[in-house]
């Protein structure tokens, strides 16, 4: 995959209501935003999906950090929301958020950017949170709560291998989200012309992805 994504997947059928919710917090803030039909997502504009087995997912513009969206929109529309971003192709990281607060964050390389121990330690995911709050069992979940190792030496090397044997990606790939993602119950629209519309928005936003977003 390479570069970077954003995508975030709300756990509601409703999803002209998540299209109105984004509407909404890019208008409160002063950015103008246009209405689309469904298209492939661009730099400035953001496609929100039909919903599958009761989840929403928006795909975000590039290079954006949508964390702040994400929790806006759960807490408009009162639900569960899974938000994930990949950095550079190197790592990916999950926030799990219910009605607009962080409950959970996971990054697969927390110390991409920080030797703090104690960050290091507040990415490291609880897979028992996330599977109780989803409803899956833990079991499913916590296989890709593993760190990855950048500079590898004799003590501290990365995972090797996948999460299932079913899975798609290995579980040091960022790629890996997408198995994730299938335990949780969520379908990533590899169809990108599957959506319901989006927003275009106006060229002064312009957010840029992070690799961590702090609670």
């Amino acid at each position: 995959m390479g570069g970077f994504m954003a995508v975030s997947a709300f756990r509601t059928q409703d999803a002209d209501g998540v299209l109105a919710a984004a509407e909404r917090f890019f208008i409160g803030r002063g950015c103008s935003v246009e209405r689309i039909g469904p298209a492939t997502p661009e730099n400035e504009a953001l496609q929100v999906f039909r919903p599958v087995d009761g989840w929403t997912v928006v795909l975000w513009p590039n290079w954006f950090s949508a964390t702040a969206l994400a929790q806006a929109i759960a807490a408009d529309l009162h639900c569960l929301a899974s938000d994930i971003d990949v950095y550079d192709g190197d790592l990916w990281n999950h926030r799990l958020v219910r009605d607009g607060k962080i409950l959970d964050q996971f990054c697969s390389v927390p110390d991409y950017f920080t030797d703090d121990p104690a960050e290091i330690e507040r990415f490291a995911g609880r897979p028992d949170l996330v599977a109780a709050e989803v409803g899956r069992p833990i079991e499913q979940i916590s296989p890709y709560f593993v760190r990855v190792v950048e500079d590898e030496d004799e003590d501290d090397v990365s995972p090797v291998g996948k999460a299932f044997p079913n899975d798609q990606s290995e579980i040091a790939d960022p790629d890996v989200l997408f198995d994730f993602w299938r335990r949780l119950g969520v379908h990533y629209p590899h169809d990108l012309l599957a959506g319901i519309g989006g927003l275009r928005l106006a060229g002064e936003w312009r957010p840029r992805s992070q690799p961590m977003t702090p609670a």
